[in-house]
């Protein structure tokens, strides 16, 4: 994860003007340079607060489950130091990392099985039971020999949504998107798993 730095001071002086402009015009008969740096003063303060609530939420993302938990203890068992967070906020991370965990689990068990029938609810709401091939899906995604507006879309599209994952569907005998978040069991030929 890169951290900001900068300040973008480009939107400090816009939102400098623009409060300098709204302000002139409700007051015709005021100081310009007196608000403009008033709101200038203003915008920095804002801006600084930005850059250090975007630093606390990277420093928070990357925080093991271990201390996000030692911060919670502390928090509700201790009086919390300035620099803790605020424990919504940590039920909040822990949350993310559990799930995150859970659905690598699931993504596990559906790439390793040869078959297996997964459960999930679609997005209308209604509950659907797949029979899928973990093997056939890399017969059909080309990887490296696609285009490269290929790559650059299948890139794109995992990024912005990690938890869906390309299986091959045995029974339409195509490749379908299941959304891991919404799949509460997965039955393989050994064992059935429940979430």
């Amino acid at each position: 994860m890169n951290t900001i730095t900068a300040y973008d001071r480009r939107s400090i002086m816009q939102e400098a003007w623009d409060r300098t402009r709204d302000f002139m015009a409700r007051n015709p008969q005021g100081r310009m340079a007196s608000a403009f740096a008033r709101y200038l003063a203003e915008a920095w303060i804002n801006e600084k607060s930005r850059l250090q609530n975007v630093r606390r939420a990277e420093k928070l993302a990357q925080m093991s489950v271990a201390e996000i938990k030692a911060q919670l203890a502390r928090a509700e068992n201790y009086k919390p130091r300035a620099d803790d967070y605020h424990p919504a906020h940590l039920y909040k991370a822990l949350e993310v990392r559990e799930a995150a965990a859970t659905n690598a689990a699931k993504r596990a068990l559906l790439q390793n099985a040869p078959a297996c029938s997964v459960t999930f609810t679609k997005a209308d709401g209604s509950r659907r039971v797949m029979r899928i091939e973990a093997r056939k899906v890399a017969d059909h995604v080309r990887g490296n020999s696609a285009t490269r507006s290929g790559r650059i879309a299948s890139h794109t599209r995992a990024f912005r949504h990690p938890n869906l994952l390309p299986v091959w569907d045995a029974e339409a005998r195509a490749i379908k998107r299941v959304n891991l978040t919404t799949v509460p069991r997965i039955e393989t030929p050994a064992e059935t798993h429940s979430f």
